[in-house]
């Protein structure tokens, strides 16, 4: 890392200044904005190379550096200064860790929010993405890199280090054409200096690579050898030019031999072999002549996309009886292919699976491949993911045998396909990664073009929408460069819809009103597909001006033919129409496009295996649950919306219970309340759900300040404020969240549920502030978490196992030191007073405190108490872990949620962990029930005690002793840890009176 860049570094300018002085060179890569460049323990040079500024004094570039982030801790600890927040976040950048890095991006992102300029943080955003893909070789991460460097741009186009950043990622991702691009824009700000130099480099590498010969492919020289050399031979002979046959028949056995002798497919020499014996008799080799004419013509329509025309042409040489095996298999496969295209999809995958079962793999690695990525596609048609993906993966193999790296890019790309349809986003990011990667070199392939379409409406639906427009510009490049008309159109249409997502109107019409001009050219087949497109695209542009046009226009893609539907296309069009239908004011028709669209999801989510599937198909089916709650609750049925709203979270519901309808919903008992948020858009849902009933708060927010207060208290919280710091910001929370509401029960400590988004999920609610009142929310209620009412109020069973058999873990200094992470210094001390609180309990520390050990013990326990490490992964959930000693196997000493999630914890009544980040919200609907949480749930404990950001050990240590005595009392995890918060407000230790030292814990369960 080699720091460098901005000439306008942002007040206190000091504390920025003395932070780039700590700065050393690591050599180039990602850029960050910070002014200075520190070269020797002599000279700081300015930006100019030669230039010095001032002397470096004697002690090291660490000390500064630990120095002068203490400095801006302090500042943060007044109050959330993004200035001060910017030197923390880059501090732990240039430290060594995977903790530290997430830190950096965790503040980064909130200071890009706090701030009026926000092109710094930004760009050092995508600087810590670059450093995280890096390290994790995470694909997502580079995605992430590019829309942070994009979002810079936007605030400061002459960002240098911005326009870096994006470049660099680009070129790590393998879109070349638009990382050239942006690297010629680097070039346009800086050509001389170091990075310059640097970039004319990179520049210089992406074009000789673009001008290079990869030479002739393994599945090339089959295709010229089956199609273009045996058909040639079969027109010879039909024509009675046995001379000339003779010599395409030499050729296609060159080519045929070079591939078996390289170890590659060797059906086609097996042809040749084939022919060779039947050539001295006239009244076969005519026979065997036709068979392949008819292969090799069914082969070029098909390849050129007339399905149709090709199938005759298939199913004759599939069916000649003087066809050779290898020539049978092959056509028998292709013709599958266009019966699965014409709708006898099950009649095409029977053929599909026999070629695949009876082919010699060894001897036909290509053959193999190809029937299986076309069984693959076959079964990802009919929703089929489990079997798609096993399919694809298979395929990929094979081909990787037959040396086919073109087809092999292509199923990668394939099972990208099926592992976003599945909800599995990471899963898909790796493999788009992987395919870019492998179909780096086929800039005319349109495979290529295929998989940048789907990275990019990938990136679109995570949230990346200006990364998904840079991906689909590439695609549009490829797509062009094939010179098939029908790639161009998908990808003009693709980015249209994603240009008038983002509000580029102007553009979005140009890339359809081209998009049109071009469709009447294509394949009936093909212009039936563009045409359903278009006029999504068309409806989603006019869809506010024009709505009953827009309606019309959906109508028919909603209508299209079987042949042209697939259950993304149905399920875009319907959301689309639906939200046509309400601004023409028709809510049955939407509510019913809606339903649909909900069948649709369920029915890939039935699919789904893992807790964190059902919990990215529930990100997916946001929109559409969210549309059917503002319907429901704008036709005043706020049972109704209360119950889709249930339903939506159903897929991330840590017990798995199905969500049920308005009438089912459980009612809460005996004094307790249920509060359940969701944020729509600028409108803020609060129901209240008591014995006698629900009723609903809506309010209208400003949705920016809301989260912007959010980030600003987390960030105060854990960098230790005092309780001044924060108190006006918790008192505008609780004024939005809790002020509102209704009904609420009366008296000391009466218990509340709470049930919340994964925006809201992030509050601390326990230190919401009634401001003219001065009392926390904490000192009137007792407060309980949930993922769904469902949870919250319906019963578990727990086994008759002894209440109070305890277990302690404490991993010390060896689990510390296996994840490169600090010792925690009161973690001991903790373990011995909180088994001391219990008649029977075990602690399990050190070197003992294995994987292995802990998991075997747990399922015995009733209180299960953590004090050590947690990290939170807020890319892959299912991947944080509890940090333990290495032990024989288990990830080198790493509990991961996946882990967790595996146990059989039915006997746990109640898990604490006293560690960082267990209970952290991200910004989806799964909310805080996440990772390490959700997992410990879903294996049976029935309630869990953890935190929201990162803790100190000493302040949390005495909390989370105070709640294990009053819990040993009543037996009632939510009340004693509002009576262990109590007691911290209590202290005649202001910084335990703080929230920062109290506010971070929660109780989520039964």
């Amino acid at each position: 890392m080699w720091l460098h860049g901005s000439t306008r570094p942002p007040a206190p300018a000091e504390l920025m200044e003395a932070l780039s002085r700590a700065g050393v060179t690591r050599g180039f890569g990602p850029r960050l904005s910070i002014q200075v460049e520190y070269r020797t323990c002599r000279q700081v040079y300015g930006p100019d190379p030669g230039v010095p500024m001032t002397e470096c004094p004697a002690d090291t570039p660490s000390a500064r550096l630990r120095r002068t982030v203490g400095r801006a801790k302090a500042r943060v600890r007044q109050g959330a200064d993004p200035t001060a927040m910017h030197v923390v976040a880059l501090g732990d950048l240039l430290s060594a860790g995977d903790p530290a890095l997430e830190r950096a991006i965790s503040v980064l992102q909130s200071v890009a929010l706090l701030t009026d300029a926000p092109a710094d943080a930004l760009s050092d955003l995508a600087a810590a993405h670059l450093v995280r893909a890096e390290r994790r070789q995470s694909p997502r991460n580079l995605l992430e890199a590019v829309e942070a460097a994009s979002r810079a741009l936007e605030a400061d186009s002459g960002h240098p280090a911005a326009r870096w950043n994006l470049a660099y990622a680009l070129t790590r991702l393998g879109v070349d054409g638009e990382a050239s691009r942006a690297w010629a824009a680097y070039r346009a700000v800086d050509s001389v200096s170091g990075w310059g130099r640097e970039s004319g480099r990179w520049a210089g590498g992406l074009a000789a690579a673009r001008t290079s010969g990869r030479g002739v492919s393994p599945q090339e020289e089959a295709a010229r050898g089956w199609i273009g050399e045996l058909g040639a031979w079969a027109d010879a002979v039909q024509r009675g030019d046995y001379a000339g046959a003779e010599a395409h028949l030499r050729a296609a056995e060159m080519i045929g031999s070079a591939l078996e002798r390289g170890g590659r497919d060797a059906t086609l020499a097996d042809a040749v072999r084939f022919i060779r014996v039947h050539e001295h008799s006239r009244q076969q080799l005519r026979p065997l002549a036709e068979a392949h004419r008819d292969y090799a013509r069914g082969r070029a329509l098909y390849d050129a996309g007339n399905r149709r025309e090709a199938a005759p042409w298939l199913e004759r040489a599939a069916s000649s009886p003087a066809a050779s095996p290898a020539l049978r298999e092959w056509a028998s496969l292709f013709h599958a292919a266009t019966l699965v295209y014409g709708g006898r999809k099950a009649a095409g995958e029977r053929v599909m699976r026999g070629v695949a079962a009876g082919c010699d793999t060894l001897r036909a690695a290509a053959l193999a491949g190809r029937a299986y990525w076309m069984l693959g596609t076959t079964l990802n048609q009919a929703g089929h993911l489990e079997g798609a993906r096993a399919a694809y993966e298979t395929a990929a193999r094979f081909l990787a045998r037959a040396g086919e790296s073109e087809n092999e890019g292509t199923v990668q790309y394939l099972k990208g396909e099926v592992e976003f349809a599945a909800g599995n986003a990471l899963g898909g990011y790796e493999q788009a990664y992987r395919a870019l990667r492998t179909l780096r070199p086929y800039r005319a392939s349109r495979w290529l073009h295929n998989q940048l379409q789907v990275a990019a409406t990938a990136s679109a639906a995570a949230g990346l929408p200006r990364t998904a427009i840079l991906l689909q510009n590439e695609s549009l490049e490829v797509g062009r460069r094939t010179g098939i008309p029908i790639y161009a159109v998908e990808a003009l249409l693709a980015r249209a819809q994603l240009l008038s997502a983002a509000g580029r109107t102007v553009e979005a019409r140009a890339d359809v009103d081209s998009a049109r001009t071009r469709i009447a050219g294509l394949a009936p087949e093909e212009k039936a597909w563009a045409e359903a497109d278009l006029r999504l695209a068309e409806a989603r542009l006019v869809g506010e001006t024009a709505p009953r046009r827009a309606a019309d226009a959906l109508d028919r893609v909603v209508a299209s033919p079987a042949s042209t539907q697939t259950v993304q296309r149905e399920a875009a069009a319907r959301l689309a129409r639906a939200d046509a239908l309400l601004r023409i004011g028709d809510p049955t028709a939407a509510a019913a496009d809606l339903e649909r669209v909900i069948y649709l999801v369920d029915s890939l989510r039935a699919v789904a295996r893992s807790g964190s599937l059902r919990a990215s198909l529930a990100d997916l089916a946001r929109g559409v649950f969210d549309r059917m709650v503002m319907l429901q609750v704008n036709t005043s049925s706020p049972e109704r919306a209360l119950a889709y709203l249930e339903r939506g979270r159903e897929a991330f519901a840590p017990l798995g219970r199905g969500a049920g309808t308005a009438a089912t919903l459980p009612l809460p008992r005996g004094g307790e309340a249920g509060i359940e948020y969701a944020l729509i858009g600028d409108t803020l849902l609060s129901w209240v759900v008591d014995r006698t009933g629900v009723r609903l708060t809506r309010t209208s927010v400003d949705r920016e300040r809301l989260l912007q207060t959010t980030r600003r208290v987390s960030a105060a919280l854990q960098a230790e404020a005092d309780e001044e710091s924060v108190a006006e910001d918790l008192a505008f929370l609780y004024g939005l969240l809790m002020r509102p509401l209704r009904g609420l029960p009366d008296g000391p400590g009466a218990e509340i549920v709470i049930v919340a988004d994964g925006e809201i999920a992030a509050i601390p609610f326990a230190a919401l502030r009634d401001g003219p009142k001065g009392r926390y929310l904490v000192q009137d209620r007792t407060l309980r978490f949930a993922a769904t009412l469902h949870d919250a109020f319906g019963t578990v069973a727990r086994s008759d196992a002894p209440r109070w058999r305890t277990l302690v873990i404490e991993p010390g200094d060896a689990a510390a030191r296996a994840a490169d992470l600090s010792p925690l210094p009161t973690a001991a001390r903790e373990a011995a007073s909180i088994a001391a609180a219990y008649p029977v309990a075990r602690i399990i520390s050190g070197d003992s405190a294995t994987p292995e050990a802990v998991t075997s013990a747990m399922g015995q326990a009733a209180v299960v108490h953590y004090a050590g490490h947690a990290v939170f992964d807020d890319e892959r959930p299912e991947q944080s872990f509890l940090a333990l000693a290495p032990g024989a196997g288990m990830g080198g000493g790493r509990l991961t949620a996946t882990d967790i999630e595996m146990l059989r914890l039915d006997a746990v009544r109640l898990v604490v962990l006293s560690a960082c980040e267990t209970q952290r919200a991200q910004d989806r609907r799964s909310g805080g029930f996440s990772g390490l949480t959700a997992a410990l749930m879903r294996a049976g404990a029935g309630g869990v005690i953890g935190t929201l950001w990162k803790v100190d050990d000493r302040l949390a240590s005495p909390l989370v002793t105070e709640f294990h005595r009053a819990y040993r009392t009543s037996g009632d995890a939510s009340q004693a840890l509002r009576t262990a918060q109590l007691r911290m407000l209590a202290s005649p230790d202001a910084a335990l009176r703080s929230p920062a030292a109290w506010a971070a814990f929660r109780y989520s369960g039964s």
